[in-house]
């Protein structure tokens, strides 16, 4: 059951982590992009899209 678990766990982690935008409910994440239009790893966080 245990390893069942950690399984879920790496999985779920992993989803969240792909599709950020998805439960960010409170203001907006702002990620640079390279030149062909990748999202790079550094951004910040806007408590607001106004202020995004």
């Amino acid at each position: 059951m245990a390893a069942l678990l950690a399984d879920f766990i790496l999985e779920e982690n992993a989803y969240v982590n792909a599709r950020l935008d998805d439960f960010n409910w409170k203001g907006a994440d702002v990620y640079p992009l390279d030149e062909a239009g990748n999202r790079l790893k550094r951004g910040y966080s806007c408590s607001s899209m106004e202020a995004a």
